[in-house]
Order: structure tokens, then C-alpha cells, then sequence
């Protein structure tokens, strides 16, 4: 089954959703064969857990904006980064992180025990003064 979607995007509203825009727009022009999924603008009516679940599942990339706040409610079972990433990391997908400035991972002790290896994924820096050049290098990234 071929995907349809390239690329999945999990952010935490409060924070990256300015981000995660940005993102999917530079990747969709940069290469309009590639088709980037975020929640507020993808999904209709429906489940929007088995939704969420489903793109996951059938979408190679999995894209983590990470944002000053992505990590603030990750010890919660039922936040939606957590499980987003939960299901990406279970069905082995790309993960690559976006790091906006200022952030980075917490330690992998600060992490619930199935998102440890988190810290050990390679990322993007992503700034808007950089915005070209951290598509390029997000895109490199994509099986």
C-alpha cells in the first residue's frame, strides 16, 4: 500500500503550530510531490483518535516540532504528543525532530520510559532566518 501522505506532523498547538504551518508549507513548495499531514487542517469529521492513528500508520515521516512547551504534559498517558509519538516510535517510522531555537530534548530519564530513545534521533534546527535551508535538510531526511 502506498502512503499517502509523505511526511506526519505532531506539535503541540500552543507553541508549534506556527511551526508546523511554516513546515508544511516550505516542504509542499519546495516539492509539490510531497504531501505533509497536519492535524487542524487534514482532518474532517470522524474519529479523530482513530484518525490520528490511522495517518500515523500509513505515513513514513514522522515529524516532532519541538517547541518551548512540546515536553510540559508528556507524563500524561493521554497527551496527544505522547501518543503520536508512542505509535511512530511502535511502528518504527522516520522520526526526525524540528528544534525551534532555544530547545532541545530533555534527558531520557526526564522521559517516559517509551519515549527514551528519543534523545538519540538526529534533528533539524529550525528558525524563520533559516527557513530555506532547514526544509532542504528536513526533506534530506525523508525515506
Amino acid at each position: 500500500m502506498g502512503f499517502s501522505y509523505s511526511a506526519f506532523i505532531s506539535y503541540r498547538r500552543s507553541g508549534g503550530a506556527y511551526v508546523a504551518r511554516a513546515i508544511r508549507e516550505g516542504i509542499e513548495r519546495a516539492n509539490p510531490e510531497l504531501h505533509v499531514f497536519i492535524d487542524l487542517d487534514e482532518l474532517s469529521s470522524g474519529n479523530f483518535n482513530e484518525a490520528l492513528l490511522r495517518v500515523i500508520a500509513n505515513t513514513p515521516n514522522f515529524i516532532l516540532v519541538i517547541s518551548h512547551d512540546t515536553f510540559s504534559r508528556i507524563s500524561n498517558e493521554n497527551d496527544w504528543v505522547r501518543r503520536e509519538l508512542t505509535e511512530a516510535i511502535r511502528l518504527k517510522r522516520n522520526i526526525i525532530p524540528v528544534f525551534e531555537a532555544g530547545t532541545s530534548f530533555p534527558t531520557a530519564y526526564q522521559l517516559p520510559d517509551e519515549l527514551r530513545i528519543l534523545p538519540e534521533f538526529n534533528g533539524v534546527e529550525y528558525s524563520p532566518q533559516h527557513h530555506q535551508e532547514a526544509i532542504k535538510r528536513l526533506i534530506s531526511f525523508f525515506r
